[in-house]
């Protein structure tokens, strides 16, 4: 009981810390001159040559455009944008798509551009007031509305092995959990909250299956499509995961 109390006191300071970032994190506005370095996000790579060698050469990907030139010359398929040729239309539609709520308007989306296959990074999933920025270009109101809603966090998680003891620990930020803590957090999405951020705020927790990340969300950010669909909701089976590495993740569009 007294080591079960230690972790739920360390979750709780965890996602305090991660709290007081939120306003610093949620302000990234990332441009199109400023598309990220290939080599430094290191599962695309593996991620565009599954892509070649594994979809029909006429597939067409549903995408945010800063890949979608890694997309279109690595692994050569069609794409929805990219930023070597802006499309603000599309630009709000793939950011609508990741923040709905709503089966029906992501399967509208989806549909307007007649994709195959959905392609997402992981850190998509941090960028989610970036999104309302994109979504609701249009919409001055919702956008005011709901930005800063949301509350979203990715950690890195190394595991290292204790040169006596053999203990193996993951490092995930500046937190460190043993494997039966790590491996307490869900892989597949949960509507119920499993942490609580204070008293009156609750909030979910993720871990990927192969323990590299952590994943912190708030009510908000838990409810939209990209998170239900990254994490597999059992009630969505229109985009299935093909392919996750390294924070890559490939979903077919079930078209039947």
């Amino acid at each position: 009981m007294k080591s079960r109390t230690k972790f739920e006191k360390q979750i709780i300071g965890l996602c305090l810390g991660f709290m007081l970032l939120v306003g610093i994190a949620s302000g990234t506005f990332f441009m199109t001159q400023n598309a990220p370095n290939i080599e430094y996000t290191y599962g695309w790579k593996p991620a565009l040559a599954w892509l070649k060698d594994n979809t029909p050469k006429d597939a067409k990907m549903f995408n945010w455009w800063d890949e979608g030139h890694w997309i279109t010359f690595m692994g050569e398929r069609a794409v929805i944008e990219d930023n070597r040729n802006i499309d603000l239309n599309a630009d709000i539609d793939a950011a609508k798509f990741t923040l709905t709520q709503s089966t029906e308007e992501a399967n509208q989306l989806i549909e307007k551009y007649g994709s195959d296959y959905i392609i997402f990074g992981s850190d998509l999933l941090e960028k989610q007031n970036s999104m309302v920025i994109y979504a609701y270009l249009n919409e001055p109101e919702r956008k005011n509305t709901e930005y800063g809603a949301y509350f979203s966090r990715e950690f890195t998680c190394n595991a290292s092995k204790d040169k006596l003891s053999g203990a193996v620990t993951y490092s995930c930020g500046e937190n460190v959990f043993t494997p039966e803590q790590i491996n307490a957090f869900p892989t597949q999405y949960i509507t119920k909250p499993n942490t609580m951020f204070s008293e009156t705020v609750p909030g979910f927790i993720y871990r990927e299956k192969k323990n590299q990340r952590i994943y912190l969300f708030n009510a908000s950010s838990n409810k939209t499509m990209l998170i239900r669909i990254w994490f597999e909701d059992p009630t969505i089976s229109k985009f299935p995961v093909v392919y996750e590495n390294a924070g890559v993740k490939i979903f077919k569009v079930n078209k039947s």
